[in-house]
């Protein structure tokens, strides 16, 4: 039952509410505008080919591929990064994103002619990519890209509590203030040392009066810090509140809903409540048994390929053609890898150290492998063999995961899982050269440790797959 003084929202609070959509329901309305076009694009191009093409006669399963060929381009988008709102790329350069999604498009396109080649309806096919790029890119850079600025689908966020998540949140949203449909308005707080303004935002004190700030902030949501001490009676207000229509939120799990990452601030005292601890036996099953089909598969599939990398390694810098590293596993196990060899070989006589943009020591072939990812093909044999999945956090070699659990909390809860070729971590931050970037490279890999699902590993590996498409391994 709602109380009493909900009936209190005057009109002005309510018009300054707007719609305040949601972050996963601002997602939607992209999508299915995205779904609409690539579907209204591909039938015109199909009705416009039977009207040039007299006689046409449509291959067999005809209605059946143009739906596969539109939930590719569906899942082509989602892996380009079309929906990642606090991704730069994706938002502020819509064209960036389209162009990696026609790429994957382009690449399946050409994989379905090599298995079906007799059914390949290779008229329309071939027609409508682009087509349906060009009216992606139209309504992208049209409207989508001015979405987030219009004001009526705004979500007003008050911020309950001042600490590490609050105060992370209000400083992304603020640097992302035109590409996402979020305005943290304001902070909430009982303590006297707080300061006048946080993070760009004023602070308000006496929580006891908290309708009052909803009602004359407009407020649609309220992101509670979980550092925050809420006495009982706070909680019935955010209760009321929540009754009233107001939502109520843990200020870190939107933050992770966001960004894709998990605070380590946050997570390192209670690590046993936030990340799975219990095994997820179903799980682990089933991603075993894609682990041994696709590695399998990938390796016959992909043999030409590496007997070509092997051959231009040899020519280009001679011998040993594969380079050995000893990396930690699950658990922490060591075992031996094995990858293509992109440096040269007197590229470690001071002792290890992390790879760079651009590194020096790269050989000719070793630039054109480590961008690509074609140097890592070998670790599939260590798939096989169980040491490795296909998607998971990065192997790290000892004397990194030492140095670097010295310095980072949770550093070693990244051996909960069995390390992967490709992970969340690696499709987000492309390398990772002091200790800022490993801790975001850490929060990605405690965000896919926490969530992990069959789901979250298909997202990675498009993604993975766009990257390696466009060389931005």
């Amino acid at each position: 039952m709602k109380p009493a003084y909900a009936s209190e929202i005057t009109r002005d609070a309510a018009s300054r509410r707007g719609l305040g959509l949601h972050w996963s329901e601002f997602v939607a309305i992209l999508a299915l505008v995205d779904a609409a076009i690539v579907a209204v694009v591909m039938l015109a191009v199909v009705a416009a080919w039977d009207r040039v093409a007299r006689g046409f006669i449509p291959t067999e399963y005809y209605g059946a591929w143009l739906a596969g060929t539109w939930l590719v381009w569906l899942l082509a988008l989602r892996a380009s990064g079309s929906y990642d709102l606090l991704d730069p790329t994706a938002v502020r350069r819509p064209a960036a994103s389209l162009v990696r999604a026609l790429a994957i498009v382009a690449g399946v396109t050409l994989i379905a002619y090599f298995f079906a080649p007799r059914s390949f309806p290779r008229s329309t096919t071939l027609l409508t990519p682009v087509p349906v790029f060009l009216g992606l890119l139209l309504w992208r850079e049209a409207a989508a890209d001015r979405l987030p600025r219009w004001r009526a689908l705004h979500r007003r966020v008050l911020l309950l509590g001042v600490g590490e998540t609050t105060t992370r949140l209000a400083s992304v949203l603020a640097a992302e203030a035109r590409h996402v449909p979020y305005d943290c308005v304001a902070f909430l707080t009982e303590r006297a040392d707080a300061p006048a303004t946080v993070a760009g935002l004023p602070v308000r004190r006496d929580v006891a009066a908290l309708w009052d700030h909803v009602r004359e902030l407009g407020v649609q949501e309220i992101a509670v810090a979980r550092e925050a001490q809420l006495s009982p009676e706070t909680r019935a207000l955010l209760l009321d509140c929540f009754h009233a229509g107001v939502s109520v939120s843990d200020a870190a799990q939107l933050y992770e809903d966001l960004t894709g990452r998990v605070p380590v601030a946050q997570i390192a005292p209670t690590w046993y409540a936030e990340l799975p601890s219990l095994p997820r036996r179903l799980y682990r099953v089933l991603k075993r048994a894609i682990d041994l089909v696709g590695a399998a598969v990938l390796l016959v599939v992909l043999s030409p390929v590496l007997l070509a990398v092997a051959l231009a390694v040899v020519v280009d810098d001679g011998g040993p053609v594969l380079y050995s590293q000893v990396r930690l596993g699950q658990r922490g196990r060591p075992f031996v890898v094995r990858k293509f060899r992109s440096m040269r070989r007197d590229a470690e006589t001071e002792g290890p150290r992390y790879a760079e943009r651009a590194d020096p020591r790269s050989t000719r072939v070793g630039r054109v492998l480590r961008p690509s990812g074609l140097d890592e093909l070998p670790q599939l044999w260590d798939v096989l063999l169980g040491r490795m999945s296909l998607i998971g956090p990065r192997a790290e070699r000892p004397e990194f995961t030492e140095h670097l659990a010295a310095l980072l909390p949770l550093y070693r809860a990244r051996l909960l899982v069995r390390p992967g070729i490709v992970g969340w971590a690696e499709v987000h931050v492309r390398h990772a050269a002091d200790l800022e970037q490993h801790l975001e490279r850490l929060e990605y890999d405690l965000y896919y440790i926490k969530r992990a699902d069959l789901l979250l590993d298909v997202d990675i590996a498009l993604r993975a797959v766009a990257l390696a498409v466009s060389g931005r391994r």
